[in-house]
């Protein structure tokens, strides 16, 4: 049976348009696209509100990023985590992060098809 990943990557919301070209030239076209806010070693530099409903600049300082999620059979994950890097990474803190997982299984909900056969490339 082939093994599975999920990659997950958090990167820069001004390098969008350049990761999903990079990837596409890879020979990725399916991923996920989420809209999330935290803060690393950078420790932010905007301030969101606070859960309790007290005003904005009164909770944590984050940043927005987009978080990629693509999930991919094990021998392509090398090209994707290359095509990720090559379009995000300066050098500079705040580039990012990428997490590779181990995918179970998985199930396409209108033809049912499962695990390697429920990806599209």
């Amino acid at each position: 049976m082939t093994t599975l990943r999920e990659i997950n990557a958090v990167i820069r919301t001004s390098r969008w348009k350049a990761t999903l070209e990079a990837l596409r030239q890879a020979g990725f076209s399916a991923v996920t696209r989420q809209r999330v806010y935290g803060r690393g070693r950078q420790r932010g530099l905007r301030y969101a509100p606070a859960e309790d409903g007290s005003p904005a600049g009164a909770g944590i300082p984050v940043l927005p990023k987009w978080l990629l999620t693509l999930v991919l059979e094990d021998h392509d994950v090398d090209a994707a985590v290359a095509a990720i890097v090559a379009a995000n990474r300066t050098g500079s803190i705040g580039d990012g992060k990428i997490f590779i997982s181990r995918i179970d299984q998985t199930l396409r909900l209108s033809t049912l098809e499962t695990n390697a056969q429920a990806l599209t490339r």
